[in-house]
């Protein structure tokens, strides 16, 4: 019983006489912020281009909003087309199918056109954020 007691002060005298230093977790929060730092642009550069491609898709949007109002405008002009079109197809096996061509070709034409403006303005965007940053 002794010799645990006297384990016991021992153990005691050592906890007591424990002092850690705080150089470790001053190097630790310093390290921490280094790390938080170089994670910060990072981030910048994210949230920029999310915001890049917002606006680029909404000028895409617009963009395909303004080419279905024209097609729809010219409705009677291009259903005039696509029947000339068809009348000068002579293969009997596409001649029903001609008038669906050629609203895919209509349609097609306006997804590249919304492709070539959603690319363009995020190239435009990236060129402004370069220029701006220099």
């Amino acid at each position: 019983m002794i010799m645990k007691s006297n384990n016991d002060d021992k153990l005691s005298r050592l906890f007591a006489d424990f002092d850690p230093e705080m150089k470790s977790a001053e190097l630790f929060m310093t390290r921490l912020e280094n790390r938080l730092d170089t994670v910060e642009p990072v981030k910048q550069h994210l949230e920029s281009m999310h915001r890049r491609n917002r606006i680029a898709v909404v000028a895409s949007a617009v963009a395909g909003f303004i080419f279905g109002i024209i097609v729809a405008i010219c409705y009677p002009n291009i259903s005039a087309v696509i029947d000339k079109v068809s009348s000068h197809i002579s293969t009997p096996e596409i001649l029903p199918y001609t008038p669906v061509l050629g609203w895919v070709v209509i349609a097609l034409i306006g997804m590249a056109l919304m492709f070539f403006v959603y690319d363009t303005t995020r190239q435009l965007l990236q060129g402004a954020r370069l220029r701006h940053r220099r």
